[in-house]
């Protein structure tokens, strides 16, 4: 479900609401619920300037890209399992965009995906697929600038600093810069 709002008068502002469910089977253990709630937003707040994002809380979504990409826990480290565990998790999202001229654009932007510590802590030794050890949360932020000094080409620089959280292991995080051009046609 969305509202917007667009009128000569007015900047855009779009407002969207969602919900899913759904029994997710995992061989011979008992079915899942899967579900989620979630909300984005787009708005203008000037001419030169947009804000935008999305948040949702759920469980069992990691095939929806949510619980940092897994849906369940196991409680040991090789098949076959004895049992199996829901995650449930919270992320999001926000964007603020800045285009002060035609040619330039600013963008930065903070998102984190986790899932929740008392889910990961329902065996005493939890494991993902495979025998990994499951994510509690991964986050990035990042800038970057956009030149077009036409309008079939840009060039664009970005930093970016993500983090991950793996449970019981210690933390990680990096940096990353990009250099781009392209062609747009």
């Amino acid at each position: 479900m969305a509202w917007a709002r667009h009128s000569a008068s007015t900047f855009p502002f779009t407002l969207g609401l969602g919900a899913y469910r759904a029994r997710q089977q995992y061989g011979s253990f008992p079915d899942l619920n899967s579900w989620t709630v979630n909300a984005d937003f787009d708005a203008n707040i000037s001419t030169f300037i947009e804000v935008s994002g999305e948040w949702y809380r759920g469980q069992a979504v990691g095939g929806l890209g949510g619980g940092i990409w897994m849906s369940v826990i196991y409680p040991n480290s090789a098949p076959p399992y004895s049992g199996i565990h829901a995650l449930r998790s919270t992320g999001g999202w926000a964007q603020l965009k800045v285009r002060p001229t035609q040619q330039w654009e600013f963008n930065g932007a903070i998102g984190q995906d986790e899932n929740d510590g008392k889910d990961l802590r329902f065996f005493p030794t939890a494991y993902a697929s495979y025998g990994f050890s499951p994510f509690q949360k991964n986050a990035a932020r990042f800038v970057n600038a956009i030149y077009r000094p036409r309008a079939s080409l840009l060039l664009a620089a970005e930093y970016r600093r993500l983090f991950t959280n793996t449970f019981g292991v210690p933390a990680a995080s990096g940096d990353q810069v990009n250099v781009a051009a392209g062609v747009q046609f």
